[in-house]
């Protein structure tokens, strides 16, 4: 079972773009998922409990290696990139990851990414594993700990972190319990960890029935209750959320409520009440879609901090009208008003509409219009995209790319003005040994 990859790229540059997102009034960063071939190919080697790899933090590579494969139960990966970066000119990104196949469907594994520029360093070493037994259990945990200094400490700054879950799932119910502790001065340049200093419990519980007929297939509730603490003692956060979903074959629905959930933020404690519902259909083979949509109370978290009233709305579809053709519209809605007025504190809206076409297994094309509006304490903008590819592949990681991007924006001070234009050319090849 021995399996080794080198993949070399002339272009580690994206070629899709990011997924549609809410970009506005947020309190944490957006994972945003990978789209660049050369780091997508074997990725799944990388993955821990905690995210502690995470190539998108290597924004603008001036040359890369990665090594993975598997051999005799053992999964193994080595990355190293130089990465421009505003300090020094440079960052170094090297990560080194082993998993062992231990008993039936478990592992353990050990992981040490590190990111260097200049005198600044910033070094994490993990522990992590899977544990499956009685059929219907699974236990999966990680220690870490991390270094990092720089000119201005006479010391580096340590922390550890610990996350761990024990999951019982049958085909009727689902029992979900987990505990995560990270330190406050934790990091992992590498990864994405978008808060530290909690102390977080939380636990689930889901039962599906299964009547098996031919307008109701399946159906349940679900709770789930959380609480997160800071390391100074304060609780922070109090969640309890609970759902009805049911299904058939075409339609699946979902409704949901959150009451009273505690938020603490810029030292206020604010709590909220937030229902949502969803809705998907698989009408033919033809038309499928889905609607989700949700109104409560939402913070807003840049000046002037309130609560105020959220509406969320998301809707995607597609549609095949040929087997070679397929048409995708999606649209994104976040609003947050005053509480007694319609006064906008902060909104986005962005449609995107995409059109694939596969002239034969090997040869597809795909165009992207995407517009967005948003704004969010007084700023305001607009932007355009336009974006187009054609792919020849003769297997993944191993294909010809040509393409033409177009980005325009306007903002409340200024018209619409070109910010990026992109045509390319790219090859990539995948040697297997």
């Amino acid at each position: 079972d021995r399996k080794q990859d080198v993949l070399i790229t002339a272009d580690y540059s994206q070629i899709e773009l990011d997924p549609v997102q809410l970009l506005v009034n947020l309190r944490f960063p957006v994972y945003i998922p990978e789209k660049r071939p050369f780091f997508l190919e074997r990725a799944d080697a990388f993955q821990t409990p905690l995210t502690l790899v995470h190539t998108r933090t290597i924004i603008t590579p001036q040359y890369g290696a990665k090594w993975t494969g598997k051999s005799h139960g053992t999964t193994f990966g080595l990355l190293s990139a130089n990465d421009e970066a505003p300090v020094d000119g440079y960052a170094k990104t090297n990560v080194a990851r082993l998993q062992q196949d231990i008993f039936k469907d478990s592992t353990l594994g050990v992981l040490y990414a590190d990111r260097e520029s200049g005198s600044y360093y910033n070094r994490v070493a993990g522990v992590d594993g899977r544990l499956h037994f009685g059929d219907v259990y699974t236990l999966r945990y990680q220690y870490v700990y991390s270094w990092e200094n720089d000119r201005s400490r006479r010391r580096p700054l340590q922390s550890p972190g610990f996350t761990g879950s024990l999951t019982r799932t049958t085909r009727a119910t689902g029992l979900s319990l987990s505990y995560t502790d990270l330190g406050a001065n934790l990091r992992a340049d590498t990864g994405f960890l978008p808060r530290v200093d909690v102390r977080n419990f939380s636990g689930s519980y889901s039962h599906t029935f299964w009547p098996e007929k031919e307008r109701l297939a399946s159906w349940g509730p679900s709770i789930s209750y959380g609480r997160i603490y800071d390391h100074a003692g304060t609780l922070t956060d109090e969640n309890l959320s609970a759902s009805l979903t049911a299904e058939n074959a075409v339609l699946g629905v979902s409704l949901g409520y959150s009451p009273n959930n505690l938020e603490r933020f810029s030292g206020v404690d604010f709590h909220k009440n937030t229902a949502n519902a969803s809705l998907s259909a698989a009408l033919s083979q033809y038309w499928t879609g889905s609607v989700s949509a949700g109104y409560g109370d939402g913070i807003h978290y840049s000046s002037p901090i309130e609560l105020g009233d959220a509406l969320s709305l998301s809707a995607t579809a597609n549609f095949k009208p040929r087997a070679q053709l397929k048409m995708s519209p999606t649209y994104l809605k976040a609003q947050l008003t005053e509480k007694g007025s319609r006064r906008k504190l902060s909104s986005q809206d962005t449609l995107r509409y995409r059109v694939d076409y596969q002239w034969t297994t090997r040869l597809s094309a795909r165009i992207i219009v995407d517009y967005t509006r948003a704004s969010d304490s007084g700023f305001d903008s607009t932007v355009w995209t336009v974006s187009s590819l054609a792919t020849y592949m003769w297997h993944p990681a191993t294909a010809v790319y040509a393409g033409y991007n177009r980005v325009e924006g306007r903002t409340a001070s200024a018209p619409f003005s070109r910010q990026s234009e992109q045509a390319f050319l790219k090859l990539s090849y995948l040697f297997r040994l």
